[in-house]
Order: C-alpha cells, then sequence, then structure tokens
C-alpha cells in the first residue's frame, strides 16, 4: 500500500511532530462501521454527528501537520489511502441501496489505480483542486445518501440524486486531468533517465580516453629514462 523505502519510512515514524495528524487520517479508515452503524439502526442524528466528525479530521490533519512541522511522506501517502478506504467503504455497502453507486465506487477505484501506478513508476501524484472539490462532493453524497436511508426521507433522496451526478462529472474530470499528470511525469522521469545515462555514458568514455593517454604516456617516459641512464653509463 506505501510505497517507501525503509530508511525514508523509519525518519517518517521517528517525527513525533506527526503522531496526531496521522492519527487523525488514520481514524478515517474505520470509520464507515461507525457511520453505517447508525445509518442502517434508522438514526439520522447520529449518522449525521459521526459523519461530521469524520469529516473534521480531514480537515485538520493537514493543518495541524503544516502547524506542528510534521509533514511527512508517510503521512501524505497516509492521507490519500485513508480518503479512498473511507469512500471506498462507504460506497460498497450502500451499492444495495442505491445502484448508482456502483459506477461512483468503480471511477473511484480507477482513480486510485492511475495515482498509485504513477507514485510506482517513480511520479509524485498531488491531489489537484478539482480533486479536492470531488472528495467534498463525494463525502456530502454519500452522507446525503445515509440520511435518506436513515429518515427516508425524499427530499433528501432528490438532493442525493443530483450531488451523485455532479460528483460522476468531476470523478470523470479527474481521471482525464490525473491520466495527463501521470503521463508528463512519466515522461519527465525518462529524460531524466535518458540524460543520467547519457552523463554516465560520456563520463566512462572520458575514464577510457585518460586511461589510453596514460598507457600511452608511460612508454614514452620509460624510454627517456632509459635514454638517460645510457648516457649516464
Amino acid at each position: 500500500m506505501l510505497n517507501l523505502d525503509k530508511q525514508q519510512l523509519k525518519k517518517d515514524l521517528q517525527n513525533k511532530n506527526a503522531i496526531i495528524p496521522n492519527i487523525l487520517s488514520a481514524s478515517r479508515i474505520p470509520a464507515p462501521l461507525v457511520i453505517l452503524a447508525f445509518t442502517f439502526a434508522g438514526k439520522p442524528l447520529e449518522t449525521l454527528l459521526s459523519a461530521g466528525a469524520f469529516a473534521l479530521t480531514d480537515f485538520f490533519d493537514g493543518k495541524i501537520a503544516r502547524k506542528m512541522n510534521g509533514q511527512t511522506e508517510l503521512g501524505r501517502l497516509l492521507d490519500a489511502t485513508s480518503d479512498k478506504f473511507f469512500s471506498l467503504g462507504m460506497l460498497l455497502p450502500l451499492i444495495p441501496k442505491n445502484k448508482f453507486l456502483a459506477l461512483t465506487a468503480s471511477l473511484e477505484a480507477i482513480i486510485a489505480y492511475i495515482n498509485s501506478k504513477s507514485y510506482k513508476e517513480g511520479g509524485k501524484p498531488a491531489t489537484i483542486f478539482e480533486g479536492k472539490v470531488k472528495t467534498a462532493l463525494l463525502s456530502a453524497s454519500l452522507l446525503l445518501e445515509c440520511l435518506t436511508i436513515a429518515s427516508n426521507n425524499k427530499t433528501i433522496k432528490h438532493i442525493t440524486d443530483a450531488a451523485l451526478i455532479a460528483t460522476t462529472i468531476l470523478q470523470l474530470s479527474n481521471i482525464n486531468q490525473y491520466n495527463k499528470i501521470a503521463k508528463a511525469q512519466k515522461e519527465k522521469n525518462a529524460y531524466k533517465e535518458t540524460n543520467n545515462n547519457a552523463e554516465t555514458t560520456i563520463t566512462n568514455e572520458i575514464e577510457i580516453l585518460q586511461a589510453l593517454k596514460n598507457e600511452l604516456i608511460q612508454p614514452s617516459n620509460d624510454n627517456q629514462k632509459t635514454k638517460v641512464l645510457t648516457k649516464q653509463k
């Protein structure tokens, strides 16, 4: 899940300033269990409060990390991973209640795949502004869906449907944008690798030429020493 080298992971884990924001980020992984328990129990107020509490963790984890100088690569990945676990953890159990969510879950999985693949190929996928808007709208849509189930309110159901359509449009746009970013980063890495290989080749050739030069100079020096010794004799 996390593509970190051991040295970087150890360094990030030893950063005490990152403990609180990382705990806040990780708390969103089991969040669907709590929210959905209230949802299917028919408790709209508890559903709203628990969802709001977990949503605040997504708002504060980054702010606290920046304020406490606790920004780490582990924290960045944990934040993104927790968001995906939260989204898919909420989506999958709700699909039997709203079949349209199957499309929403599929598009979200595609976005996760694109960013994960980009990271493994050496890229550093970052959340774009449009992605943040999509995530906020998706969270709101899921909360509305939970409230619809918990309260059986038709008005909330209509608002939920509209929010899901808007979310789908943003997801499709995100897929296009993240694809472009991943492609650009891949080309950049390939160009950088090509330059590094070229520099290595040039360096090797210079070393070979220097070695040949030394071999040519050495016999000449030996001949001069022989002539000097002959004259002395």
